[in-house]
């Protein structure tokens, strides 16, 4: 019998939106990554649709995750408020990856 580890993630109210304004294919329950359209047009559409600037706020919560080493797990539960979703810690942390790399290029322009 093999045991698998499950890591629980929340996030904050401000990363809920972001991640909700990438959220276009599908639902993250669903399709998990292939459920959001990560792009730059989206990331600056968001930004312009946010009454203050999130940018320091959403990347260090990201880069946060990408420091809790997730790969030591099976598997991660995303506890965040309609996002709720359970994927492989691999995927995860490609998207975490993706999200970090596409926001930094956003923010760096």
């Amino acid at each position: 019998m093999s045991n698998f580890t499950v890591v629980d993630i929340s996030g904050s109210a401000d990363l809920r939106r972001f991640l909700k304004s990438l959220e276009r294919n599908c639902t993250a329950d669903c399709c998990k990554a292939a459920a959001f359209e990560v792009n730059a047009e989206n990331i600056k559409q968001w930004r312009d649709n946010e009454a203050t600037n999130c940018d320091a706020i959403i990347y260090q919560e990201l880069f946060d995750l990408k420091q809790l080493d997730l790969e030591n797990y099976n598997f991660v539960k995303l506890n965040i408020r309609s996002l709720e979703s359970d994927w492989s810690s691999h995927e995860f942390c490609e998207f975490v990856d993706l999200l970090l790399n596409k926001l930094h290029k956003v923010i760096c322009k």
